[in-house]
């Protein structure tokens, strides 16, 4: 897993002017320095449980537009596409993390 390092630059990432920009940047990086697909997948989902009572949604929605670039929620030559496949079979069940906001359940692949 990414070190506290990577979490600074997690929470710089979140900080900016445009959070989505900067934390898809982050995960292709993270990605090019060796973090695996579930790795990436799992530190995005601690900063998806940091943000998600945040006043501002802003930051929880970016979040969660970068952890569906992860996991290959987008078609297979869009630009900001994170990684070569998307998750299926084990490695889905792996990923999905099944979140609460409002009351409402979500399951995010």
């Amino acid at each position: 897993m990414e070190s506290p390092a990577g979490d600074e630059r997690m929470a710089a990432a979140c900080a900016t002017e445009k959070p989505f920009e900067a934390l898809h940047a982050l995960a292709r990086a993270l990605l090019h320095e060796g973090v695996s697909q579930q790795e990436l997948y799992q530190l995005f989902d601690v900063q998806r449980s940091l943000h998600e009572a945040d006043d501002d949604e802003s930051v929880y929605n970016a979040v969660l537009d970068v952890m569906d670039y992860i996991v290959g929620w987008c078609a297979v030559d869009h630009e900001s596409k994170l990684c070569d496949a998307p998750a299926s079979g084990s490695n889905a069940e792996v990923l999905a993390a099944p979140t609460r906001r409002s009351g409402q359940e979500q399951l995010h692949l």
